[in-house]
């Protein structure tokens, strides 16, 4: 009979860790807002959304925009919210 709960407890153990690990992945992926400003001329201001990205990926397409956004005008700026 102890085999049994030991297999049963590990099956539980089991269905517990890929719950929680799945519900902590899928956390990681949120939506970030890139804004890019132009202080000399507002209207040039704009904002895109980068969905299902962490954090450090949102990072990485934002300061690849800002990159692009320098070479265009030397007052633009991009960062994110």
């Amino acid at each position: 009979m102890a085999f049994k709960d030991k297999v049963v407890m590990k099956k539980i153990l089991l269905v517990l860790v890929v719950g929680v690990s799945s519900f902590i992945l899928a956390s990681c992926n949120k939506e970030y807002t890139c804004s890019c400003e132009f202080p000399s001329n507002t209207a040039k201001n704009y904002e895109i959304k980068l969905e299902k990205m962490r954090h450090n990926d949102a990072k990485v397409v934002c300061a690849d925009m800002n990159a692009h956004v320098d070479t265009i005008s030397s007052d633009g700026a991009c960062g994110l919210k």
